[in-house]
């Protein structure tokens, strides 16, 4: 009786379009991006350039990177086929992978969330999760980080943010950072405007200028780390085609 229950009243959602809604990141910025991989996390792009990586369960933000991109700027006749005469700035293209404890991508147990992020100013930029405290942590909000959050195991379904600010979905302090591990050289000088990983932790990449589709081994030794941003990343490519020249990638899925 109850299942029956429950499959009317989906039913009448269905045809009266009224369906359950409820906010689970709220921010305070435009949310222009945004990809998700393994619930609850998910990667978001805002306007001002930013990237998050945030729980949606929770609401809370696990670790950002101001200004990872430039807020403005960029190819104005390419911009114009992705947003039409209004741009409302932030990255283009954001995409994010889990791999198993010590396996493939990060090499290291901790590390299992990789988070790749296309600008307006061209190429695409790859960062690793690190769980270890951002340098402007306190002491007493490290040990409250340990006590208040499971450790990420690479499935990206353990994690609890602790929720240390009291405030609306999305405003907490993040307790975890990303790391750099560079900007991907083969890709420099070209503008991204698609971003994709599969479930074999290959990313894809969609280009404007050269219509081209590329596709890279998404697995980066434990040791490629920089903290700088614009520093290279070499990935080896296991694909590119090249689309007709007059057609220029826009979206993926």
């Amino acid at each position: 009786a109850e299942l029956q229950s429950q499959t009317n009243a989906l039913h009448t959602r269905w045809i009266n379009a009224t369906c359950r809604s409820t906010v689970q990141l709220s921010l305070n910025d435009w949310i222009r991006r945004i990809s998700l991989h393994k619930w609850p996390l998910a990667v978001v792009g805002t306007a001002n350039g930013s990237i998050r990586l945030v729980n949606l369960e929770t609401g809370d933000t696990v670790a950002m990177v101001d200004g990872a991109h430039s807020r403005l700027g960029g190819n104005p006749v390419a911009l114009r086929y992705l947003h039409g005469e209004w741009d409302g700035g932030g990255p283009i293209a954001v995409a994010m992978t889990t791999t198993a404890s010590g396996a493939g991508t990060t090499g290291g147990k901790n590390n299992g969330v990789v988070v790749v992020s296309a600008g307006r100013e061209g190429a695409a930029k790859v960062w690793r999760l690190d769980t270890t405290p951002p340098p402007s942590s306190s002491s007493s909000s490290s040990s409250s980080t340990s006590k208040n959050s499971k450790e990420i195991d690479g499935s990206g379904t353990n994690y609890t943010a602790p929720n240390t600010s009291g405030s609306k979905k999305g405003a907490t302090t993040p307790s975890a950072q990303l790391t750099s591990l560079g900007e991907i050289s083969s890709l420099k000088g070209s503008m991204v405007t698609s971003l994709h990983i599969d479930d074999y932790s290959r990313l894809w990449v969609g280009c404007y200028d050269d219509s081209t589709l590329h596709g890279f081994d998404l697995s980066v030794p434990s040791s490629s780390s920089s903290s700088e941003a614009s520093q290279p990343v070499s990935l080896k490519r296991t694909m590119r085609i090249q689309l007709d020249s007059d057609e220029h990638i826009l979206c993926m899925a």
